[in-house]
Parts: structure tokens; C-alpha cells; sequence
């Protein structure tokens, strides 16, 4: 089949677990579709050239042709059997001309986490009438992108079985994340290491490293004043930075979180909202480092506390499990090995790939999706005539 798929950026899969998922989606979908990809903004953050040029040359390597700019002239210059659509934004935007130039095409969006769910959350923990209204009002657009697409793809089937709840006519599947395994397990380190990692630009993930920092690690370094806390990933934020000490490394962005992991004898978790599934903790276990996380870090895994890592919801708890793995070796070792195997069997290539043929197939049996009615083609016909024949005018005359 032929696919458009549209993101908001090329996919940077070493700074952040949804963009090590689209890549690896691409790579996967590359292998039985014709693909081009259409990004909203050619860099969702400042990188440099050399980055650039190497995120670029990574999609263009699978034989995917990548577009940028005008999306209407994208749109109507080939026929698509297939529209997937990373986040539910797409949809919202730009849903109403994809129906219109690209009438036999199915849209598929992906979730890639459910955001209303994750701001529900926040406005939970905080209580603030902005969060809490910023939540409904997410919710309500969300919901309905869903509902105008004619598939969803969720990143785990809690969230799929969520969705279900909300809309019991959505046609809806799931991938999950997709891990990288060594060959074996490495060997943990005695060290009283603890690691945190996380992409910086994502609220949740700077709350969690502060929340960590104030409330737990004081009551970590009373019983373990020897214990080491490193804070890994893209864009630390000035708070994060401040935080370095001589038993805090905020290193920033790195090519490769497995040198840090291997320096590790515990991954902490600490979040207290989100939505989705949390990479971090898979990345963790992937790599054989036992795991402390929340209940919340926990969304989405099917793992079983106190077999494949420990879960604690307050700080003193959270603080106890981190001592305890951090004196008990065998405990470790049945850890780390249960969730290893587990991790294999669920987030790896061959799983996810499976995954998306069974999407692929289900969604090119559908039937033809209902086009938009006629007053709303017409008016984005009319807006495409009017910025091509007169608004150009407009704004060249008043240059």
C-alpha cells in the first residue's frame, strides 16, 4: 500500500521512548508499504546540523521519501490508500482536508499516549482550575479526532480497553513500545547508583526528577549517604540543571543511555501522572536494572509488582524499595531476570511487527469511510481557492 504518514518532526530516536517507537514503526512499516512522510516542522527542538543531517539521512535510508511545507499541494499530487497520523493534533488540524483531497484513504491516528488521560492526572495532583479545565477541554478534542479517524492505535491495551469505554465504536489496536535487547543480560554493578531517565521537554518527567530530589533522595541518603542519583536525558531544564551536585550527575542529552544504565544498580520511576507507557521503565528492565516506579509508572506494562520490579506510591516507601534493592542481590537477580524475559516476549521487533500487519490488514479490509458533507468540502475547496488566487496577493502587496 501506499502510506502518508504525518508527524510533527522527523523522528529523534535517542531523545525520548515515543520517538524510538515511530522509528522503529517506520523501519517496520518501510519493509511491506511505499511511504512518505510528511513533517509539520522539519525539528520539533533545536539540534545541530550534524543531528540534523543524521535523523534526515536515518528515514531517507529505509527508502521513505520525506515532505515538508504546504500540506494541501502534498495531499492532492498522489492517491494514498493509507493516512496515519502520529498524535491526535493531526487530526484535529488537518483531518477536514485529508477527508477532502484524500477521499479513498483511511486515517488512522496514533495515540501515541492518551493525553487527556495524562493531564486527568495532573489535574488530580494539583488541583488547579487551569489543569482541570485544560483536561476537559483536551479531552473533548481528543475524543472527538478519535472518532473522525476510522482507526486508532494506542500504545498499550490498557489505554486500548480505555478508549473502548469512551466510544465503543472506535476500530481500535495497540503497539506498544519497542525495546533493544543485549545478547545476555549484563552484570549489575555493586554500586549504590540510582538513574533516572527521561526526556525533559515532557512536564511529567521534571516533576518526577524534583519530586525525586526534595522528598525521596533526603530519606534515601539518611540510610545510604554513599548513594549516587544520575539524571540522564534530552533537555534538562534550568531546575533539573541546578540540581548537580557531588551526589547528583544531570548529564543532558546522551547518544547512548546503556553506558549510564550499566553504571546503575537501581532505575527510579517516581512519577505522579502521565499517560501512555512509561519507556523509561521498559528501557530499565530491557537492560536488566531493576526498577522502582509508581503506580503510575506502572500504566500500561504487563508486569506484576514484586516479581518483575517494586511499585511504591509514597515517598518514604519509595525511598525503603531503592535500600532494599540496593542491599539484597539475589532479589536483583530475580528481578531483573523475570522482567527480561518478559520484556522479550512483549516489546521486542518481531512482536510489533506482527502487530502492525494485523493493523495494516484490518484496516485495508474497512469500508470506504463516509466523506464530509458537501457544505464543509465545498468550504475547503473555497479556502484552498482563495489562498491560491487571492490571499497570496494580499499579503505580497503589503510586503
Amino acid at each position: 500500500m501506499k502510506l502518508l504518514i504525518m508527524a510533527p518532526y522527523i523522528p529523534m530516536p535517542d531523545r525520548g521512548s515515543e520517538e524510538l517507537r515511530f522509528s522503529e514503526m517506520l523501519r517496520l512499516l518501510a519493509l511491506d508499504h511505499e511511504i512518505t512522510l510528511y513533517v509539520w516542522s522539519l525539528w520539533g527542538q533545536s539540534v545541530g546540523e550534524n543531528d540534523r543531517r543524521r535523523y534526515r539521512a536515518a528515514v531517507e535510508q529505509l527508502g521513505i521519501e520525506i515532505r515538508e511545507g504546504y500540506l494541501r499541494r502534498v495531499l492532492k499530487e498522489r492517491r494514498y490508500d493509507l493516512v496515519l497520523i502520529e498524535w491526535f493534533h493531526g487530526m484535529d488540524l488537518a483531518g477536514d482536508d485529508i477527508r477532502t483531497w484524500q477521499p479513498g484513504a483511511k486515517i488512522i491516528v496514533d495515540a501515541v499516549d492518551l493525553e487527556y488521560r495524562r493531564l486527568g492526572i495532573k489535574a488530580e495532583v494539583t488541583g488547579h482550575p487551569d489543569d482541570i479545565a485544560k483536561a476537559a477541554d483536551t479531552r473533548r478534542r481528543e475524543l472527538a479526532a478519535y472518532a473522525n479517524a476510522d482507526f486508532v492505535i494506542t500504545v498499550s491495551d490498557e489505554e486500548r480497553k480505555i478508549l473502548e469505554r469512551e466510544n465503543p465504536r472506535l476500530r481500535l489496536g495497540s503497539v506498544p513500545n519497542i525495546h533493544r535487547f543485549p545478547d545476555r543480560l549484563p552484570p549489575l554493578t555493586d554500586e549504590p547508583v540510582m538513574i533516572f531517565v527521561g526526556d525533559y521537554r515532557v512536564p511529567p518527567n521534571v516533576d518526577a526528577v524534583l519530586y525525586f530530589c526534595r522528598e525521596i533522595l533526603p530519606l534515601i541518603h539518611a540510610r545510604a549517604p554513599e548513594a549516587r542519583l544520575l539524571v540522564v536525558g534530552n533537555a534538562p531544564t534550568d531546575e533539573i540543571r541546578a540540581l548537580a551536585s557531588d551526589r547528583i550527575e544531570v548529564t543532558g542529552y546522551v547518544p547512548e543511555v546503556a553506558p549510564h544504565l550499566a553504571r546503575s544498580r537501581v532505575s527510579v520511576a517516581p512519577l505522579r501522572y502521565g499517560a501512555g507507557m512509561k519507556g523509561k521503565v521498559g528501557e530499565a528492565m530491557s537492560g536488566g536494572i531493576p526498577v522502582v516506579t509508581t503506580s503510575v509508572g506502572l500504566q500500561g506494562m504487563e508486569v506484576q509488582p514484586d516479581n518483575d520490579l517494586l511499585v511504591a506510591d509514597d515517598p518514604e516507601a519509595f525511598a525503603a524499595a531503592v535500600i532494599r534493592l540496593m542491599g539484597d542481590t539475589d532479589l536483583c537477580r530475580r528481578l531483573r531476570e523475570s522482567a527480561w524475559s518478559k520484556m522479550k516476549e512483549q516489546f521486542g521487533t518481531d512482536s510489533a511487527r506482527r502487530r502492525l500487519k494485523e493493523i495494516m490488514a484490518s484496516v485495508s479490509a474497512l469500508p470506504a469511510a463516509p466523506g464530509l458533507s458537501v457544505s464543509r468540502r465545498l468550504r475547503r475547496k473555497s479556502l484552498d481557492w482563495l489562498e491560491h488566487h487571492v490571499l497570496w496577493r494580499l499579503k505580497r502587496a503589503t510586503v
